[in-house]
């Protein structure tokens, strides 16, 4: 290999670790992304939380679906989506659990989960918590 590749590699190495913090920030605040995945530099200086509730809105008053009252195979596909929202935030969206949701409680009808995301944001010292929410009506 010529001096002159390894000096293009290693300068591409040095751009990319040196623009990989700004990249992880913006994923980090824009997507809700874990700060502790992926290589970001500050992970250890801020916690991470989320929250995943299911809400049956098709009764009066809404009931919170627990996680104890879904059956092993629904529970199964909430808890597989609760560590991946942790992991990849809002890039891992909840159409497949909703979907599931919907056609393994055949009662409910109108479903919306609600997912809160707890951090400490970049320009402050106190926790903020941020909840989207998702609805899926059974046709």
């Amino acid at each position: 290999m010529s001096a002159t590749r390894k000096a293009r590699i290693s300068g591409a190495l040095i751009a990319l670790l040196a623009l990989w913090p700004l990249a992880h920030r913006q994923l980090v605040t824009r997507y809700d992304l874990n700060p502790w995945k992926l290589y970001g530099f500050a992970m250890y200086c801020t916690p991470h939380s989320v929250a995943v509730d299911l809400i049956d809105l098709g009764v009066e008053p809404a009931r919170e679906i627990h996680r104890e009252e879904l059956p092993p195979s629904l529970r199964e596909a909430y808890d597989r989506f609760v560590v991946q929202r942790h992991t990849l935030g809002a890039l891992h969206p909840p159409g497949e659990l909703g979907r599931r949701v919907l056609k393994g409680l055949p009662e409910v009808d109108d479903l919306t989960i609600a997912v809160t995301v707890t951090q400490l944001p970049f320009a402050g010292s106190e926790l903020a918590s941020r909840t989207r929410f998702y609805r899926f009506r059974a046709r």
